[in-house]
């Protein structure tokens, strides 16, 4: 049978396009009851990590999970028809599915990213124990809620003003002679919204060549992590952005740490989705769920979530695939046209050339022209360490020493 990802999840989402109506129906109406406050379901994750007190801040947590529960009926007859329907067409299971029309082996991907899980182990640890401490919490003690509330990042709020995000991404379209997104409105305030215009900013430009079709899902969102990730580069921070020099390093090793929660809660769902997809029994998959993102990001996560933070397929693979291809493009872009290639128009022609035809590339190819053999996630990895720490003093013990000094933890 030859079919492309991209038909074959089409066939998947039109086969449970009345559960996933349910489900949009169902999230739209459900409400949070809060302190007499009566909160639409869908707002209030942005509300849970706005609230400073920790108290406060999980038991809100835990009221949105009840919510979550109610509606997990509906997500897992949504998840059987899918589950149906690729067998309708031929596949034992929806990993099987994936691997037929996908272009690569999810095993082979899953023991690259094992490898990465275990290089960045330590780094992403001695962090998370770091931010930890400032809000008075212990490494093990630390719910998904609380991880959301450091990464809102409010203390860094002054340096991402939303009134200055047109302006900043006409002139960096402008520097590389690429055509800048159409303005979209977004709920994202202070450094989020600034990484979702950047990244709108790379997806536009792969699927400029594409027609809006593309052969690998992974294609735009490496283009667009590559543009997203500006804001991992000191020159882009400091030149771009206008953060002043000496308060570079504090504001990329907080942007950096949350990259690396992102990537390893994307492994770990990487590592889920197996055996979610492979069949595993509903019971056993919503404990290891819970149990692989906490032993991965190093928090407490809901068993309730299991089937909510899914998606439509492999999002994780294509996740990883896309931040791998990345890190690809900045390192052929940087070696090229330097650190600040975000100012040549040269390197936006060179972004062009490399990602110009998507509708036919998959990111295999892309790197293919860059000289490497594969996707390869130690260029991201080396960025995140050299953002993160300059000499890591007694992982463990009292102090960690980092680009932004030494802080008792």
């Amino acid at each position: 049978m030859t079919m492309q990802l991209a038909d074959a999840t089409a066939e998947l989402d039109v086969r449970s396009a009345d559960e996933r109506a349910a489900i949009e129906a169902a999230e739209a109406s459900a409400i949070v009851i809060w302190r007499g406050d009566r909160l639409a379901y869908r707002d209030v994750p942005a509300r849970i990590e706005a609230i400073p007190g920790r108290a406060a801040r999980n038991a809100l947590s835990d009221a949105y999970q009840e919510a979550v529960a109610a509606i997990n009926p509906l997500r897992e007859r949504w998840y059987g028809a899918r589950v149906a329907a690729a067998r309708q067409l031929g596949f034992d299971d929806v990993a099987a599915l994936h691997e037929a029309t996908s272009g690569y082996r999810l095993d082979e991907l899953a023991a690259e990213v094992q490898r990465f899980v275990f290089e960045s182990e330590t780094v992403y640890f001695a962090a998370l124990r770091r931010y930890l401490a400032l809000i008075d919490i212990e490494l093990g003690d630390a719910s998904e809620a609380d991880v959301a509330y450091i990464l809102r990042g409010a203390g860094f709020s002054a340096w991402f003003d939303v009134r200055d995000l047109p302006r900043i991404t006409e002139r960096l379209a402008a520097d590389l002679a690429l055509s800048a997104p159409a303005e979209t409105s977004t709920s994202d305030a202070g450094y989020a919204a600034y990484a979702a215009s950047l990244r709108q900013l790379g997806t536009t430009l792969a699927a400029a060549g594409a027609g809006g079709r593309v052969a690998d899902p992974a294609l735009p969102e490496g283009a667009g992590l590559l543009f997203e990730r500006l804001l991992l580069s000191d020159s882009w921070l400091e030149h771009g952005l206008g953060i002043p020099d000496e308060e570079v390093p504090v504001v990329a090793d907080f942007l950096a740490f949350g990259a690396l929660y992102r990537l390893r809660r994307e492994a770990a769902m990487l590592f889920y989705e197996q055996r979610l997809h492979r069949g595993e029994e509903a019971t056993l998959a919503r404990a290891y769920y819970s149990g692989t993102i906490g032993l991965l990001t190093g928090t407490l996560a809901p068993e309730s979530d299991y089937l909510a933070g899914i998606g439509d397929g492999f999002k994780s693979a294509t996740g990883f695939r896309a931040s791998s291809l990345a890190g690809a493009l900045r390192t052929a872009v940087e070696a090229k046209h330097g650190l600040g290639w975000w100012r040549e128009p040269a390197a936006g022609e060179m972004l062009h050339q490399v990602l110009g035809n998507g509708a036919a590339l998959r990111a295999d190819d892309v790197v293919a022209q860059l000289g490497y053999n594969r996707l390869d996630w130690r260029p991201v990895l080396r960025q995140l360490r050299t953002q993160l720490i300059g000499e890591m003093s007694g992982y463990g013990g009292p102090n960690i020493t980092t680009r932004a000094g030494t802080r008792k933890v």
